[in-house]
Order: C-alpha cells, then sequence, then structure tokens
C-alpha cells in the first residue's frame, strides 16, 4: 500500500511528505506549479525531508519544477533531499538537479 504524499504550503517554503511514485506525482506536480505561480519569492524552497520513499517519478517531478521555475524567472532550491534521490539523480548524471547555493553537491546525507 502506497502511503499518500502531499505539499505543505507557505508564502515561502513549500514542504512535501509521504511516497512519490508514479500513482500521485501528477497530482504533485500541479499543486507545486500553482505554488510557484502564486509566489512572488525569486528563490523558491522545497523542503524534502518528509520525502519517505520516491522512485524515478520524484527525479521527474524535480526537474519539471525546475523547468517551470526557470521558466518564471525564479531558482528552485531544494533542501534536505532523502539520500535515494540523490544516488538516482546521480546515475542519470542530474546531480545540478540538487545543487546548493554554492554549486556543491551533498556527497552524504545525514538523518
Amino acid at each position: 500500500m502506497t502511503m499518500s504524499a502531499q505539499w505543505h504550503k507557505d508564502a515561502d517554503r513549500l514542504a512535501l511528505t509521504g511516497e512519490v511514485d508514479f500513482n500521485n506525482v501528477v497530482a504533485l506536480l500541479r499543486d507545486a506549479e500553482n505554488w510557484l505561480k502564486q509566489s512572488t519569492d525569486k528563490s523558491c524552497i522545497v523542503d524534502l525531508s518528509g520525502v519517505v520513499y520516491s522512485n524515478s517519478a520524484g527525479i521527474a517531478l524535480i526537474m519539471s519544477l525546475h523547468r517551470r521555475a526557470r521558466a518564471q524567472g525564479k531558482e528552485l532550491i531544494l533542501e534536505h533531499a532523502p539520500a535515494n534521490l540523490i544516488s538516482m539523480a546521480r546515475l542519470g548524471s542530474l546531480d545540478w538537479l540538487f545543487g546548493s547555493a554554492d554549486g556543491e553537491i551533498p556527497r552524504e546525507v545525514t538523518t
């Protein structure tokens, strides 16, 4: 049984909790797109610390959010990415998705 995933929205931060998979990624993207449109900040923070599971649908979600943010002249900043998402990104040469403000990719994820 898949635990549902949901966004928790603040004016300057979007936090994702639960499990991200192919069953819920389209709805998650739609909700996040709406938040991006409404956000007046140029730097949009997405907190991933509450993600307990993700398959490659999570990578697709993050890539789409990066594209949409860029199209709106905004920067997407990811915080607290789970180790499995970072590993999948590295395997697909998508490390840049998780770049920090100084351009460094997190080498280790601590809990």
